[in-house]
C-alpha cells in the first residue's frame, strides 16, 4: 500500500517531504504491529503445543500405568484361584489321609480369602477413585496386624522359616 500511496505522490507538489515521511512512518509501524502480531500468534500457537504435548504425554503415561495395573491385578487375581483349582482337583482325584486334607482345606480356604481381600481392595480403590469412600478414624492394634501379616506369611511360605 505504501508503494502505491508513494507512486500516487507528485514530486513537484508542496508538502511531498512531509507526506512522503508519513507514508513512510506509516508503513514502519505497520510493519512493526504485523511483526508483533505475528509474533504473539507464534508463541500462542507453541504454548498451545507445548500444553497439548504434555497432555498426550499424561495420557500415555496413565494408559501405561492402568494397562501395568490390570496386569498386576490379573496376576494377583489368577494366583489363588489357581491355587485353590488344583486342590480342590487333588482331593477329588487322589485319596489323601486327614492331615493332608485338612492341610489343603486350609490352604484353599486361605487363599480364597486373599482373593476376597482383593475384590475387596479393588471395590474400595474403584471407591476411593471415584470419591464415593468416606475415611474414618479409627484405631487399629499395630501389635495384631503385626502377627497376622507374619502368620499369612508363615501359612503362605512355610518352606521359609
Amino acid at each position: 500500500m505504501a508503494d502505491i500511496k508513494m507512486q500516487q505522490l507528485q514530486k513537484d507538489a508542496t508538502g511531498y517531504d512531509i507526506s512522503y515521511a508519513q507514508i513512510k512512518s506509516e508503513e514502519k509501524r505497520k510493519s512493526t504491529a504485523y511483526i508483533g502480531e505475528g509474533a504473539i500468534f507464534l508463541l500462542l500457537i507453541l504454548a498451545g503445543a507445548v500444553l497439548v504435548f504434555r497432555m498426550v504425554g499424561r495420557q500415555l503415561k496413565q494408559t501405561q500405568e492402568q494397562q501395568n495395573f490390570m496386569m498386576a491385578i490379573t496376576h494377583e487375581l489368577k494366583t489363588p484361584i489357581a491355587v485353590a483349582k488344583l486342590n480342590l482337583e487333588t482331593l477329588q482325584k487322589r485319596k489323601l489321609d486327614e492331615v493332608q486334607q485338612r492341610r489343603i482345606i486350609l490352604t484353599t480356604l486361605q487363599e480364597t480369602n486373599r482373593l476376597n481381600a482383593l475384590c475387596n481392595n479393588l471395590l474400595l480403590s474403584s471407591q476411593m477413585e471415584a470419591g464415593g469412600y468416606q475415611v474414618t478414624d479409627e484405631e487399629i492394634n499395630f501389635t495384631e496386624l503385626v502377627d497376622t501379616c507374619c502368620n499369612e506369611f508363615r501359612n503362605r511360605f512355610p518352606e521359609s522359616r
